[in-house]
């Protein structure tokens, strides 16, 4: 399937285990722009230094830090790709299509996975993150406990740093008044579909599927 794709929702609306999905099945590449960011923290770049600041108050990072490291992704990749919560901003989304203009190519598709916030703080109150490789799980459906090792790699598994009401209150807030309009910027494109993100994982990415087979046909 050659679709270009993002992945628009709420937190902890399940943008990260859809993207694996599309991963594994499709052979989409699908990186978080928060792993992205996470790996300059962790090598200690500018960016990565700037966005640390962010990340440990649950914020979002500068749209400008942002573009940067998607820019850097784009220049070595090519489609497909689906990428995880980005962009997270009008500014970042109009960026964006500018970066992908100057390569030829466009956002074919804006999935929008809503989730009511009820179910946002159950699940992330149940989140854990493998220290390792990154991925996520819930305690209750992938593993019974905190303590368990990761189902994928057998790595130690912790909470995010942002994982916590007080966080999750910030990242909503900021959610509803800076990443919201995002959604109306892809509706007026017309490629917006949204998508009900509180049912299982298999039933979001059946309707996820048919909205990529529908895109894929129309691009191809």
């Amino acid at each position: 399937m050659h679709c270009r794709l993002v992945l628009l929702g709420p937190p902890a609306a399940g943008k990260g285990t859809q993207a694996q999905l599309l991963k594994d099945r499709f052979g989409f590449q699908a990186p978080s722009v928060g792993a992205m960011l996470r790996e300059q923290k962790a090598a200690g770049t500018p960016a990565g230094l700037v966005a640390a600041e962010y990340f440990e108050r649950g914020l979002l990072v500068p749209d400008q830090t942002t573009i940067d490291v998607v820019r850097q992704w784009l220049a070595g990749h090519e489609g497909p790709w689906a990428l995880d919560g980005f962009p997270r901003t009008v500014g970042q989304a109009e960026a964006f299509d500018a970066i992908l203009r100057d390569q030829g190519v466009a956002v074919d598709l804006a999935i929008l996975i809503t989730v009511d916030e009820a179910v946002i703080r159950d699940r992330v109150a149940h989140r854990l993150i493998c220290q390792r490789c990154g991925a996520a799980f819930r305690i209750g459906v992938h593993v019974a406990a905190a303590s368990d090792p990761c189902p994928k790699c057998g790595g130690a598994l912790g909470r995010r740093a942002d994982d916590t009401p007080e966080a999750l209150a910030d990242r909503l807030i900021e959610y509803r008044s800076k990443t919201e309009p995002v959604n109306s910027y892809y509706q007026e494109r017309g490629i917006l579909h949204a998508v009900d993100g509180s049912r299982a994982v298999e039933a979001v990415f059946a309707d996820l599927s048919v909205a990529l087979d529908k895109t894929s046909a129309a691009v191809s």
